[in-house]
């Protein structure tokens, strides 16, 4: 699959898609808040998952957010 870019605040950005289902966008939206990007929610499910998995005492502030 080709990557696509985006110019954001002058930035160039590599961009892919992913594909889902329309039930795990319906539980993807209901981790978001106005405003937040899909990705967004994702990196937010990525930092809890790596907090989580942290040795006990390595566990970062991330793991407050959600």
């Amino acid at each position: 699959m080709e990557k696509l870019e985006e110019v954001q605040l002058g930035k160039k950005k590599d961009i892919t898609t992913i594909k889902v289902s329309r039930e795990l966008k319906e539980k993807l939206d209901m981790f978001g808040r106005k405003g937040e990007t899909y990705e967004d929610i994702i990196w937010k499910l990525v930092r809890a998952y790596e907090a989580q998995k942290a040795p006990k005492g390595e566990k970062g502030d991330e793991a407050k957010e959600i």
